[in-house]
């Protein structure tokens, strides 16, 4: 089995997973099953590794991630960031109201009570880093049509957007990313 860690500074993403597969198409005699280790990994990563090892007879890959796997891992107990997010819609216009947002994560890299977070907190957007909207979003591919990142650090995220729509069904996906980089998506 060989060894792969290192992926503790972001989520393992697909990118990562592709510089792995390139590895292994480098290494033609390489025969070892590759176990993969890290903190996280972004949500399209277990499809596609559960599609690459169908096709591999050898070199499949296993993920453990440190948050979750029972097995080697469960020692870091991850809460996922949460929004509330309005989504409006009438003939071909929308509006996008974030209403709340909350990173457990955030607050426990500040090692502070959730409780006491949520009392002394002002304005819950400065939690956010960048919203991010596909106003016509096709469930595989995010095309950013609408980007709110702040030009000065104290600055927040507007948290509200109105837009003109493709067609009145276009699906809308936003995107509230947090200080550390996790994501949450909202679609409608």
């Amino acid at each position: 089995m060989l060894n792969i860690t290192g992926f503790y500074n972001h989520p393992l993403s697909l990118i990562d997973l592709q510089l792995v597969k390139t590895e292994l198409d480098k290494r033609k005699d390489e025969d070892r099953n590759i176990v993969m280790v890290s903190l996280g990994m972004e949500v399209k990563v277990k499809t596609e590794i559960d599609n690459y090892n169908k096709l591999r007879p050898v070199n499949k890959i296993r993920i453990i991630e440190l948050r979750t796997d029972k097995k080697y891992g469960s020692f870091f107990v991850h809460k996922p960031a949460q929004a509330e997010v309005e989504i409006v819609k009438a003939n071909f216009k929308a509006k996008v109201i974030i209403k709340e947002f909350i990173s457990p994560t955030i607050i426990h890299r500040l090692n502070i009570d959730s409780k006491l977070f949520q009392a002394h907190i002002k304005d819950f957007r400065s939690q956010i880093d960048v919203v991010i909207i596909d106003t016509d979003y096709n469930g595989e591919v995010f095309n950013i049509c609408i980007s709110d990142v702040p030009e000065k650090r104290n600055d927040f995220v507007q948290g509200e957007y109105e837009f003109e729509l493709k067609n009145k069904d276009s699906k809308i996906a936003v995107k509230v990313i947090d200080m550390l980089g996790e994501e949450v998506l909202i679609v409608k």
